[in-house]
């Protein structure tokens, strides 16, 4: 084909005037186009305190700061359907011997979660007695309060120094405690009504240097617990217990797998 007989066709689109095509510059910066943590899941923000903060409402609440009191709770919570995040900071008591009835974390509501942070006091393995004082737990639950204490996580907590570590009196199964580490005091982990009642799961925690029992819940896995009290402390009191290793107590199980 000859390109000059299509020269002229062409002509018309080439002789077109160029249209504008606007402004290149944007009208301002871009919009957000992901949104916040605090827009997926809104939580409120509780500042460093040296009073107790009493948690009275529903809601996600996350620590902005450590949590110092004296011979009173850290933190109470009394409503149900509470998240509380402390965020990597730390509750502690300055009382410095003996204890009352104050907490780290008093529990009286159904449906928490509980993670993230630590809580210590100042008693002290002294030589497989129990010394000092502070808080008579890290986190406790309840004194079988009909209808209250379903549902209960506490996950993530290192607890150095308190009388008792995690404690919950309720006897329901739906206490939840994982990953956490117990240092330095009278009692490990205990879950389950007084006297010697088991209830609910404790998976993944260590527990040391404490001077009684290790831990004492139904379902026990792959828990670490060194004891090491005057008294013959009891390392391990579990319905079924799966993976554990206990030192220095004695152990009491139902059904127990893949352990010496």
């Amino acid at each position: 084909m000859n390109p000059k007989l299509l020269l002229p066709a062409f002509l018309p689109l080439l002789l077109q005037p160029v249209l504008a095509q606007g402004p290149l510059t944007p009208p301002g910066p871009p919009a957000p186009v992901m949104k916040t943590l605090e827009q997926i899941e809104p939580r409120t923000v509780i500042a460093a305190r040296t009073t107790t903060l009493v948690i009275n409402q529903p809601g996600n609440y996350v620590l902005g700061g450590d949590i110092t009191v004296g011979a009173v709770d850290g933190i109470r919570i009394e409503a149900d359907d509470v998240t509380l995040d402390l965020g990597g900071f730390t509750i502690s008591s300055t009382a410095l011997s003996g204890s009352g009835p104050f907490r780290g974390i008093f529990v009286l509501g159904k449906n928490i979660v509980i993670r993230n942070g630590r809580i210590k006091s100042g008693f002290y393995n002294d030589a497989a007695n129990l010394a000092g004082g502070g808080f008579e737990a890290g986190v406790e639950g309840g004194f079988n309060v009909p209808g209250e204490g379903f549902n209960v996580t506490v996950e993530d907590l290192q607890i150095t120094g308190c009388r008792y570590g995690i404690v919950f009196y309720w006897p329901q199964s739906t206490i939840v405690v994982r990953d956490c580490t117990v240092r330095d005091g009278g009692g490990g982990i205990l879950i389950g009504p007084t006297p010697g009642g088991i209830e609910g799961s404790v998976s993944g925690c260590t527990v040391q240097q404490v001077t009684g029992t290790g831990i004492s819940a139904k379902l026990v896995r792959d828990c670490e617990i060194f004891v090491n009290g005057s008294s013959a402390p009891v390392g391990l009191r579990a319905m079924i217990a799966n993976g554990c290793l206990v030192e220095g107590g004695s152990v009491t199980t139902t059904h127990r797998y893949n352990m010496p």
